[in-house]
C-alpha cells in the first residue's frame, strides 16, 4: 500500500514547529538500552521491529532475539516489509513467509500508536512500545485501554531526538505487555550512555 494514501501519518517534509516526515522521531540507542536492562527477560527467538526507521532499535535488539524482522513504510529504509503495522496483513505476510515472531518492540508513529497496540496485541504478541506518556491519557479511541492496560512502565527522562525538532515537551515511556516481565513502575539503572541524550537537571 502507498504510505501516502494512509489516513493519520504524514508523509511529507515539514517545518521546525510541525510534525515531522513519516512522524518519524528516531530512537536514542540509549531508550533501548534502558529497556533491555530494566527487563532482562525481554528477549527469544523472534521480534519485529514494525517502525524501523533508521536502524537503530534492530541493531540492538539482535542482542536478544536470534531474529529480528523489519518493517517501515518507507520503502527507501530497505525494511523487509513496508507494510502498515496496524492492518493484518503485515503478520499475514510475516507468517507466509514461515517467521513466527514472539515480540514487537517499536517507536511507532503516536498518531497511530493505538491502532498498532491494538493489532499486536490481538496478534499475540508481547509487545513494548516507546511512547509519550501522553499516549496513555483516556480516550475514546483508546478505550482497549481499560481492558488491556499495560503490565509495565519504564518511565524515562525527557528525550532528546536527533534532527531539527530535538526534543519533545513530555517525558516519554516504554509501555510493555507482557505476561514475562514483572508488573509495576520502573526507572531505568544509572547507565552513562543516556546522559548525552537527556536533557540535563534544571532544563525544562
Amino acid at each position: 500500500m502507498n504510505a501516502a494514501a494512509l489516513p493519520g501519518i504524514s508523509t511529507k517534509k515539514t517545518g521546525r514547529s510541525s510534525r515531522r516526515e513519516f512522524d518519524r522521531y528516531l530512537t536514542p540507542a540509549s531508550a533501548v538500552h534502558s529497556l533491555l536492562a530494566t527487563f532482562p527477560e525481554i528477549g527469544g527467538k523472534s521480534c519485529l521491529e514494525a517502525c524501523s526507521g533508521n536502524g537503530v532499535l534492530p541493531s540492538i535488539l539482535s542482542l536478544r532475539f536470534s531474529e529480528v524482522i523489519t518493517n517501515d513504510l518507507d520503502r527507501k529504509i530497505g525494511a523487509t516489509y513496508a507494510l502498515d503495522a496496524r492492518k493484518a496483513c503485515l503478520y499475514d505476510a510475516i507468517r507466509t513467509d514461515g517467521r513466527s515472531p514472539e515480540w514487537m518492540i517499536t517507536n511507532p508513529p503516536y498518531s497511530v500508536w493505538s491502532d498498532i497496540a491494538h493489532q499486536a496485541l490481538s496478534q499475540r504478541l508481547d509487545l513494548a512500545l516507546l511512547l509519550r506518556v501522553t499516549a496513555l491519557e483516556a480516550t475514546k479511541k483508546r478505550v482497549w485501554l481499560m481492558g488491556r492496560s499495560p503490565s509495565a512502565l519504564l518511565v524515562m527522562p525527557r528525550i532528546r531526538f536527533k534532527g531539527p525538532v530535538g526534543s519533545d515537551n513530555c517525558c516519554y515511556v516504554w509501555a510493555v505487555w507482557s505476561a514475562r516481565v514483572p508488573r509495576g513502575i520502573f526507572y531505568p539503572p544509572t547507565d552513562p550512555r543516556q546522559t548525552s541524550l537527556f536533557f540535563p537537571s534544571g532544563v525544562h
